[in-house]
């Protein structure tokens, strides 16, 4: 896993939030007993954390409530509280995750007596339920071959400020939402911070995104999706207990158990999954629509 994974999570979360809502600086509101920062300072502590922080795990529990009544309830194959495949995890549940770079990702799902678990390492992506007693290996996408490394510059330093970097692109989102400081909070037992981003947009019905941060390490604990005019989450993700040790490496190695049925299957390609959107005329930008649960 690359050095800067930590870093891509983060700018994977907060860039899926700013298509959204877009985002503007802002004073931490309120008083506290953290330390005040503004939305600039807390996010350049965010990326600094990436270059110091090697390893997170604990527990976590995620939910969806984006469509209830969907037809995703058959994808568990009667198992409401055991996933069986990768896309049962979409309707939420609870388990253990590990993330450690250099190593690799574990994610372990249980319920009813029996565990899902998903392992991302130096041995491909895999996933394991023993509801059915099957493992998946999932394989490159159909036509897709290792391409030989080419040289390129190496990149040259930037000499820009960090903190004057990150203002600035917060200003270029400022024309379609805010994101502020909302106070704190305490997600897995941590001192957290509370960034919240709300649209400006009218025709949204994007409530707010709010994603809590440890006030120590700065690492992003949870995140959450709220519906305009909806206290409840129309999604959450997050961790109810956190250790930032490092674990065995062991972990991210995946070994079939005795007597499963071990099956490969192809990932979709890139081109395949923006093929239906290429074929068809552009459409213009629509706000993303949420249902709350």
């Amino acid at each position: 896993m690359s050095r800067k994974w930590w870093a891509i999570i983060v700018v994977a979360v907060l860039a899926a939030a700013a298509v959204t809502v877009g985002i503007a600086t802002s004073r931490a509101q309120g008083t506290t007993s953290l330390q005040s920062l503004s939305v600039a300072q807390l996010l350049t502590r965010v990326a600094d954390a990436s270059k110091t922080t090697s390893a997170v795990s604990g527990d976590i529990t995620w939910s969806n409530g984006l469509i209830p009544g969907s037809d995703l309830t058959g994808l568990l194959s009667g198992q409401s509280s055991a996933p069986t495949s990768l896309s049962g995890l979409a309707l939420g549940g609870s388990g253990r995750l590990w993330l450690q770079q250099g190593s690799g990702l574990r994610l372990e799902s249980q319920g009813s007596g029996s565990d899902f678990v998903v392992v991302a390492g130096k041995n491909g992506l895999w996933s394991y339920s023993s509801a059915t007693s099957t493992a998946t290996h999932y394989t490159p996408p159909v036509g897709a071959s290792a391409k030989t490394p080419t040289t390129s510059p190496s990149p040259q330093p930037s000499s820009t400020d960090p903190l004057a970097a990150i203002t600035a692109g917060l200003q270029r989102f400022a024309s379609t939402g805010t994101v502020t400081m909302s106070g704190q909070t305490t997600v897995a037992g941590q001192p957290s911070y509370l960034l919240t981003m709300t649209p400006t947009s009218a025709t949204t019905t994007v409530g707010s995104v709010q994603v809590a941060i440890d006030a120590k390490t700065f690492v992003p604990l949870r995140v959450q999706v709220f519906a305009k005019d909806d206290t409840t989450p129309a999604l959450s993700a997050g961790f109810t207990r956190v250790s930032y040790g490092r674990v065995s490496n062991s972990l991210f190695a995946f070994t079939a158990p005795a007597g499963a049925t071990v099956h490969s299957l192809a990932l979709p390609s890139p081109q395949g999954l923006l093929g239906s959107a290429t074929a068809t005329k552009p459409v213009a930008h629509q706000p993303l629509t949420l249902v709350a649960a």
